[in-house]
């Protein structure tokens, strides 16, 4: 019973064909697959590599805009730099010192006519510094007498 279950089939020569055509098939699908994958993953890595060194160039700006942050810092605390603050961006002054605004003749002449008396910032918002109020009250002062 043993030799009868083993014998020896022959296959058809159609079947062996379609089987190595399909076998083959197969293969360079699998090839394929694999070869496009690659492409993707080179690609993907690629655009990774560019963000990462985009990355790193963005990290070094802010690097140097905080040394020179923690330097502005470090240098704020002189008195130099608190007495130049103090005068650019709020208009005061040393004792002593007396303070020349020099303005374009349009806007002395509107300053004449409108009766402001003050002292200008860059870009002539000075009336929110309560500092120039007092500027303004003692020219206002001044005129009467």
């Amino acid at each position: 019973m043993l030799p009868n279950y083993q014998k020896n089939k022959k296959r058809s020569p159609f079947k062996i064909i379609i089987y190595s055509v399909l076998s083959w098939f197969l293969l360079l699908m699998i090839f394929g697959f694999l070869a496009y994958m690659n492409v993707q993953i080179k690609n993907r890595r690629e655009k990774l590599n560019e963000a990462i060194s985009n990355l790193k160039k963005e990290i070094e700006i802010l690097e140097n805009k905080n040394k020179d942050m923690k330097e502005k810092i470090s240098d704020t605390g002189a008195k130099e730099n608190i007495e130049k603050i103090a005068r650019e961006q709020f208009g005061l002054k040393a004792q002593g010192e007396e303070v020349v605004v020099i303005s374009k003749e349009n806007n002395n002449q509107e300053k004449e006519n409108n009766g402001d008396v003050g002292i200008e910032t860059k870009n002539n918002k000075a009336w929110w510094n309560p500092v120039n109020w007092l500027g303004w009250m003692i020219g206002a002062f001044k005129r009467e007498n």
